[in-house]
């Protein structure tokens, strides 16, 4: 297989599989459209009315019935559709549809019902169908002077004649050459893809319609834009790897006439392709033959077939890897839990395993990490959720080489291995304990370099951290670690330590012990000093602020006889009365309380 050089996201790779460039044993100016599955191509040939097979190894001698039409495709169960309208005329009444089974090379003939369908002019080529033809199943057609779709219907094997109609969708230019594809997209939803054979001139880029169906069955179309797409009508839209994607023809230095052999994948409406194929030739002269293009989606990737009437017929692979990356703390890894941090991608083996190494690093601590995938938790991480991967320091503080290996296809506990070896010893180093936690106690929000909360080492050797008169005007969640070196890279506990605390005024005391087991290192205690908490001074309406609104409240209450709370002792006398109105008002005015 020879790989594509392609402007990709990581992750994706796309090989071609097999190329035949000699269609000479073919009758090319009449085998118009074709497509591919299973890994060969079925291609009409008009004139002698027969479907030929090839695969990488030329033409098979395998044959089925064809059509006088142009028209070769084939609907969701994987029969071969061909129609019998005369080409080039207007399809006539006698006009029928052929719906092959490869596997039994069984044949069904419908009539098409023209005027049922409000059809009127041709419809050269054909998009892919929805459901079995054979049993039950929808075609889709087009045809010119016709402001809307021609929709034949299938049911238990014959033509619904009270499902085949014209159905009403405004803004559609028709042509002859048009195809309408059908296709579930990436949320489940039945749509049509209508694939107008044209481009706006001058600009990389021309247009698709999603048409979407009513409860009384007419559409409605709305216009996507694909990065440089060409003028050809082959586009294929199918669903991978969490995309809605589209498989379409590219255009050539702005030209309008685009019957080239390159092809580009892209999500609609993008800046640009996903990745694209360069053009390298130009495609048979007759300007109605197209790139034609389509795809088969399995759990392992992408089968993308292209068939270049005159020119080529080509067999890609689409498939991709999650790059897989360690995050952790920033004195192994470089940067601190940095999911976007290239340099720890992980290199895969022969044998599927993924590994990455450091040496000459430092541990004072248990080891954590994670590995994610493409650069994101969002998209993959293991361990999953708030738990990390904990290698443990058996050896005690030291200088380290470090070996990682992750396996996506092992057993939940078996994905990843890590191995230290020691490698040196460090000498005695006094470190510096801080707790890093929610903002409604330590004042920073998780800042491990915030040296306010600093811990104290007692002549124990048991480090404390400790506050006073914390107030409390509602219940609240405290979530805290001890970090070390005012770093991430060792912490305590793996998950946070977590309280809950009513409202109420708390001395709160956290002890912390470096050498105590993993299970008693922190203790943690509030003893609560105030039940309910006295507020802010000058503070009457509890409101979290002191402002004229609360002398004018406090006057109220002493009017009223009613019950002020402990914080409207402005003057702190253990009463309450005018002269603590007093105190606010000239507080306000000079921003100063009085001792």
């Amino acid at each position: 297989m020879a790989a594509v050089a392609l402007g990709a996201s990581a992750g994706y790779n796309l090989e071609k599989v097999w190329e035949i460039t000699d269609v000479s044993l073919l009758p090319v100016a009449d085998c118009r459209q074709g497509f591919g599955m299973n890994g060969k191509f079925y291609i009409n040939n008009k004139a002698d009315q027969t479907v030929y097979v090839v695969d990488e190894n030329g033409l098979t001698g395998e044959t089925f019935p064809g059509g006088s039409n142009c028209a070769c495709t084939r609907d969701e169960a994987g029969n071969i559709i061909v129609s019998t309208a005369a080409f080039p005329a207007v399809w006539s009444d006698v006009t029928t549809i052929k719906v092959i089974d490869p596997s039994t090379g069984d044949v069904v003939e419908y009539t098409v019902p023209i005027e049922d369908c409000g059809f009127a002019g041709r419809s050269d080529f054909l998009g892919f169908p929805k459901g079995n033809l054979l049993e039950d199943g929808v075609l889709y057609f087009t045809g010119k002077d016709n402001d809307g779709i021609c929709v034949m219907t299938i049911s238990d094997g014959e033509v619904n004649m009270d499902e085949c109609y014209h159905a009403v969708c405004e803004g559609l230019s028709r042509d002859n050459m048009t195809v309408i594809n059908s296709f579930t997209d990436i949320n489940g939803y039945e749509l049509l893809l209508y694939v107008y054979r044209s481009q706006i001139q001058n600009q990389l880029t021309a247009y698709v319609k999603v048409l979407t169906a009513d409860e009384y069955g007419n559409y409605t179309a709305t216009t996507h834009f694909l990065p440089e797409k060409g003028a050809s009508n082959g586009t294929f839209p199918f669903v991978w790897n969490g995309k809605q994607l589209y498989l379409y023809p590219t255009v050539e230095n702005l030209q309008w006439s685009a019957y080239r052999d390159g092809f580009a994948i892209a999500e609609a409406d993008a800046e640009t392709p996903l990745f694209q194929v360069p053009i390298t030739a130009q495609t048979n002269p007759n300007a109605y033959q197209g790139n034609w293009l389509n795809a088969e989606v399995d759990a392992d990737g992408v089968t993308i077939y292209q068939y270049v009437p005159g020119y080529c017929l080509r067999v890609w692979r689409l498939t991709y890897d999650l790059v897989y990356t360690v995050v952790g703390p920033d004195n192994v890894f470089g940067s601190n839990w940095d999911p976007a941090d290239e340099n720890n991608d992980m290199v895969m083996g022969e044998d599927g395993i993924y590994t990455w190494s450091t040496e000459g690093v430092t541990l004072f601590g248990d080891l954590e990490f994670k590995v994610v995938g493409d650069h994101s938790y969002s998209i993959y991480e293991w361990p999953m959720g708030q738990n990390n991967w904990v290698a443990h320091l058996t050896e005690g503080e030291g200088i380290y080489d470090v070996l990682i290996t992750f396996d996506p296809n092992a057993d939940d506990a078996d994905r990843i291995t890590c191995t230290l070896t020691k490698t040196g010893e460090v000498g005695p180093v006094e470190h510096t304990y801080t707790v890093a936690g929610t903002e409604n106690l330590f004042g920073s929000n998780w800042d491990p370099t915030d040296a306010n909360n600093d811990m104290v080492k007692g002549e124990d050797g048991i480090y404390t951290w400790s506050a006073e008169g914390v107030i409390f005007r509602e219940d609240v969640h405290i979530e805290f670690k001890v970090v070390q070196d005012h770093s991430w890279a060792v912490n305590w506990p793996t998950q946070n330590w977590k309280v809950d605390l009513e409202a109420g005024t708390y001395d709160i005391v956290i002890t912390f012990d470096p050498a105590a087991d993993v299970m008693d290192k922190i203790t943690f205690t509030a003893t609560r000093t105030d039940v309910p908490p006295v507020g802010l001074r000058g503070d009457v309406n509890l409101d979290g602020q002191v402002a004229v609104d609360d002398a004018t409240l406090l006057i109220d209450i002493l009017l009223s006889g009613g019950e002020a709370p402990a914080s409207a002792d402005a003057n702190l006398d253990e009463e309450i009365g005018i002269s603590d109105v007093t105190t606010i008002i000239d507080y306000l005015l000079s921003g100063v309380w009085p001792d």
